[in-house]
């Protein structure tokens, strides 16, 4: 993660002089998080939001065994499980080989992230998540709140881990919301 991070900062660095907002899906909500928590360390500009979705704060430890070390087989079995591949992709052995590795890098990332206690970030965070998620519960939503010292706004759509596929307008509609303030 703090490779990415790094990465991630030094790309973003020369474009913050103007207001931004750092939003995150999963896997991007801890990227965000982190950027946000290296952008600090660094001194440069606070976003002015950030903005989380599918992923409960990072105090809260998954749940969820660990996959990215099955073999090929039981890792799309794992990730069908999650809705996390599209049917059409886990049928057509060529994609499949095409994203397999970049699924597996993403998992292994997730997977071994460790949250490190700092100081809580200076800026508001909209979390939002699916009223069926069982890797964004509510509860751990809204446990975000203890990573900022502003305001920490929830927002549970209709839809599981993946509700963007289906609630995209609404997601959209609540980040122009949080965006404007609300």
């Amino acid at each position: 993660m703090s490779d990415l991070v790094s990465a991630l900062a030094d790309a973003v660095a020369p474009r913050l002089d103007v207001p931004y907002a750092i939003f995150g899906y999963s896997m991007g909500a801890l990227v965000s998080f982190e950027l946000a928590r290296e952008l600090r360390r660094r001194g440069a500009p606070h976003p002015t939001r950030l903005l989380l979705a599918a992923r409960g704060s990072p105090r809260i430890p998954s749940r969820r065994a660990p996959i990215h070390h099955l073999d090929d087989d039981a890792f799309v079995r794992e990730l069908l499980t999650w809705n996390g591949v599209p049917a059409e992709i886990a049928a057509d052995r060529e994609a499949l080989a095409f994203f397999l590795p970049l699924l597996r890098a993403d998992m292994t990332l997730c997977e071994r992230y460790e949250y490190r206690e700092e100081a809580p970030l200076e800026m508001p965070i909209a979390a939002f998540g699916g009223t069926k998620d069982p890797d964004a519960k509510p509860d751990e939503m809204t446990a975000w709140e203890s990573e900022t010292t502003g305001r920490c706004t929830v927002r549970i759509v209709e839809g599981g881990h993946f509700f963007l596929r289906e609630q995209g307008d609404a997601l959209l509609g609540a980040v122009s919301e949080a965006l404007r303030g609300g």
